[in-house]
């Protein structure tokens, strides 16, 4: 009964229809690579994952999905560039093409070449490229939030982007940066998990500086994109962030996490030497908490002055405000005071305040020694007070007890490397005072 099913006319029917099938699908893959161009204007002009208007100058394609461009341009509603590629390609699913389906889905890879990208970001930390969000009218349902991203859905497709030799500026609020020689390479193998990783040889604008690396995975999870990033930064210039006159550069590490938008950052710093209005440490190295522009480090410790120094502090990157707790531990008195006429050891409890005004630095505290000798003449112990601004050094109530009695000078200053000696007074066990100087 089955034979008849078998039937050799059947076979060359089923052949034809299938080679008529296959001959069209090429035929139609044919026609939306000669189209490209063409359709793909047509989808930038229907598109409203951003806003603006994206066009390129050439493209072409073949059956396969495979699509090369050149002179790809995004400009944002106000006509302002966001993007710029000389050329790059992409593989998208060759039905969509030829459906006419084309989406986010359909991106299988993409790579651009030298591109050029200038991100704006408004007060909520928003790429001013982004549709605005709709206003809610009565009874309508929530929008969905969305994170700093291009209006990613809930879940990705798997997909891979690969950008070459990328020129990036981004600006938020007052802030300004500039990354040269950028390398990135976006991997989503899951739908709800973007893997990324940065890298960059030149740093300009709010931070100079000669290495960028980061690495890790952004979480969608149907809501505010979430990160977990790994953070490196080589030979940062504090001056550029506004931290005085600082140029001694430092590495800087940290793991970024929670909101994309606004991530917390825990980290850590490493200066080989760092010269500051009148101190000059070596190998400084400490923990920070960035969150929302503000900085606090703590655990710092380095060298300084023949001995050891603990210290804290905090950093505003909007006003370039700071402040520095620290505590030095064995000091040698002559490097400290820039004179060998007083030789000990000291501690030193030292405080920096900065208005985000480089040249309104402040730096004052307390200083505590044990025995040593002042022009060669021994002494018990020493303290005092001490502040240096705009090159001026001044000490105050400087206590020396001697053997024959106390050594007291009410201000003493050191300008532009020279010392100048106010009255200098020895009070004499019993009680006598003398002016000595």
């Amino acid at each position: 009964m089955l034979k008849k099913f078998y039937h050799p006319k059947l076979y060359i029917v089923l052949a034809v229809i299938a080679l008529a099938l296959t001959g069209a699908y090429f035929w139609l893959c044919r026609m939306a690579g000669d189209k490209a161009l063409e359709i793909f204007n047509r989808e930038m002009a229907r598109q409203h994952l951003l806003e603006g208007s994206v066009a390129v100058e050439s493209i072409s394609a073949d059956m396969w999905g495979n699509v090369a461009f050149s002179g790809l341009k995004w400009l944002d509603a106000d006509g302002e560039p966001v993007v710029f590629v000389p050329d790059g390609h992409f593989k998208v699913k060759p039905w969509d093409v030829v459906t006419g389906s084309v989406k986010l889905g359909s991106l299988q890879e993409a790579e651009l070449n030298n591109p050029v990208i200038a991100i704006r970001f408004n007060k909520e930390m928003r790429p001013t490229f982004l549709p605005k969000a709709e206003k809610k009218t009565e009874g309508a349902a929530e929008p969905r939030k969305r994170g700093l991203h291009i209006n990613l859905p809930d879940n990705l497709p798997q997909s891979s982007i690969k950008i070459n030799n990328c020129t990036l500026t981004a600006s938020y609020r007052h802030r300004y940066f500039v990354l040269s020689g950028v390398n990135i390479a976006a991997r989503s193998e899951k739908a709800d998990e973007l893997k990324l990783k940065i890298t960059a040889n030149n740093l300009g604008g709010m931070m100079i500086g000669d290495e960028l690396g980061i690495s890790g995975k952004v979480l969608l999870n149907g809501g505010e994109p979430q990160c977990d990033l790994f953070l490196s930064l080589k030979n940062v210039v504090p001056e550029s962030l506004g931290l005085g006159k600082v140029k001694d550069t430092a590495s800087v590490y940290g793991h970024a996490t929670g909101p994309l938008a606004g991530p917390v950052i825990d980290g850590r710093i490493e200066f080989a030497e760092l010269n500051i209005p009148a101190l000059r440490f070596y190998k400084v190295n400490g923990d920070f908490l960035y969150e929302d522009g503000h900085i606090d480090f703590t655990n710092v410790t380095g060298g300084i002055y023949g001995g050891t120094v603990e210290a804290m502090g905090t950093y505003d990157i909007d006003s370039r405000a700071y402040t520095i707790d620290a505590l030095g531990h064995d000091l040698m008195a002559s490097v400290a005071a820039k004179t060998s006429k007083i030789n000990c050891r000291v501690e030193l409890d030292l405080k920096m305040r900065c208005n985000g005004n480089p040249h309104d630095v402040l730096t004052y505290g307390s200083f505590t020694g044990g025995a040593g000798t002042y022009s060669l003449i021994p002494f018990e112990s020493i303290s005092g007070s001490f502040s240096d601004q705009n090159g001026v050094l001044q000490f105050t109530d400087v206590k020396i007890k001697t053997p024959l009695g106390e050594v007291t000078s009410d201000a003493f200053e050191i300008v532009k490397g020279r010392v100048h000696i106010k009255d200098i007074f020895l009070t004499a066990p019993q009680g006598e005072r003398i002016q000595i100087k």
